[in-house]
């Protein structure tokens, strides 16, 4: 039996993050594992963290949130280990002088303790956690089964968040696997941007988890972070996405869906759909070696190319699929109404309440004060204490005392 190990940087629960995916791709593994044929065979083996889409310590908070709270998952069930907290990609640490944390130190005592070939790491953020752990364990991506990398960016003027964030932790690791002769599935832009949630996705979505009624999925804890990504993403980061491709491989490029002028992308979903082979059309899309040289910082951004180092003319790179978007939300949905699911937890695993509904309680509140401000300014001083009496139903003075 294989195991799986989710390296990730959730942020869709804090006010900080900035991406509700991740938080989505731990539902939907744990929904893989539970209804997908090919990956019943596998275990979870635990979730590592970096920080990424937020800062180490609100990530952590969230993955606290997310397991133990929503999920009801313990530390036996579920490990979680903190990882490499964020810095500017220009004061990242030198090759080799990575410190060491929990998340490191965990993935090599992890993988060692699984036979060869039987674990698969999934890493959803930067790779900073990896390229820590391969100080201690030369040999780890070696001794892997699958290293499935969401992150890269076929483009010529831009790079991926994941990357940017420490583009010299993603050289070590696709250099330790050109020197090990092991196998890194990349996941890049041109794979993703072929798939986006709308706000209306998002409402079937509440209406196919039930979300509202007592057999709401976990899913539904993240609808309010869903809507506003739909409606944040295509002002913000959308736009950006297209960008020229080498002429060598624009053939091989699909196009972008149209509906990412009207919601955002699910990234890291798209990830574990290759990690769990859920999408036949995604699988072997991309296969090593894809190699980041020539990382430069410029005053604006940062450019990097991506060549093959062994046969540079065709880059390495196989005919990416065209996904099939109803396909992807289809599949997506299933897993994240039908798959994981506790036993003896609803929603609010066990009580905790619902992020969403808090919201609306807060909006709720706050109108009402709103209202009762006015009314106040409206009324003359002189009857604000009887008014106060008669609008909260006060007649402590007309009661009868009871009689003992």
């Amino acid at each position: 039996m294989g195991g799986i190990i989710l390296d990730a940087d959730p942020a869709g629960f804090i006010t900080t993050g900035l991406d509700v995916d991740d938080d989505l791709a731990i539902l939907t593994l744990l929904g893989a594992l539970v209804r997908s044929p090919a990956a019943k065979a596998q275990r979870f083996l635990g979730l590592t963290l970096v920080a990424g889409n937020a800062p180490l310590r609100h990530v952590e908070q969230d993955a606290e949130h997310l397991v133990r709270n929503i999920l009801g998952l313990n530390e036996k069930a579920c490990p979680i280990k903190s990882g490499a907290p964020w810095r500017p990609p220009a004061l990242q640490p030198a090759r080799g002088q990575r410190p060491q944390t929990d998340a490191s130190q965990w993935l090599v005592e992890t993988v060692r303790g699984n036979p060869p070939s039987s674990v698969t790491l999934i890493t959803l953020g930067p790779l900073s956690n990896v390229a820590a752990a391969l100080q201690n364990f030369p040999g780890l991506l070696a001794t892997l089964e699958r290293l499935v990398v969401m992150g890269g960016n076929l483009g010529i003027s831009r790079v991926d968040l994941n990357m940017r964030t420490d583009p010299g932790a993603a050289n070590e690791v696709l250099e330790s696997a050109q020197a090990t002769h092991a196998t890194v599935e990349m996941v890049p832009v041109q794979l993703c941007f072929q798939a986006a949630v709308t706000k209306e996705d998002v409402f079937v979505l509440s209406r196919q988890c039930h979300c509202g009624f007592l057999d709401q999925k976990p899913v539904c804890n993240l609808l309010h972070s869903m809507q506003w990504q739909a409606w944040l993403m295509p002002h913000w980061v959308n736009q950006r996405l297209e960008s020229p491709v080498p002429p060598a491989i624009s053939t091989k490029m699909p196009k972008a869906t149209s509906r990412l002028a009207s919601g955002f992308v699910p990234w890291d979903v798209i990830a574990i759909f290759q990690a769990m082979n859920i999408l036949p059309e995604s699988q072997n899309a991309l296969q090593h070696p894809l190699w980041l040289t020539d990382i430069a910082l410029t005053p604006g951004f940062m450019t990097y190319n991506l060549v093959n180092r062994t046969k540079e003319e065709d880059w390495g790179i196989k005919v990416l699929p065209e996904l099939d978007q109803a396909k992807v939300l289809d599949q997506m949905s299933d897993l994240l109404c039908n798959g994981f699911a506790p036993a003896g937890h609803t929603l609010n695993s066990g009580g905790y309440p619902q992020l969403w509904r808090l919201g609306l309680i807060g909006e709720g509140v706050g109108v009402a004060a709103i209202i009762i401000g006015i009314r106040l300014m409206m009324r003359p001083s002189a009857h604000l204490a009887q008014w106060l009496k008669r609008s909260l139903c006060i007649r402590t003075a007309e009661r009868p005392m009871k009689q003992f």
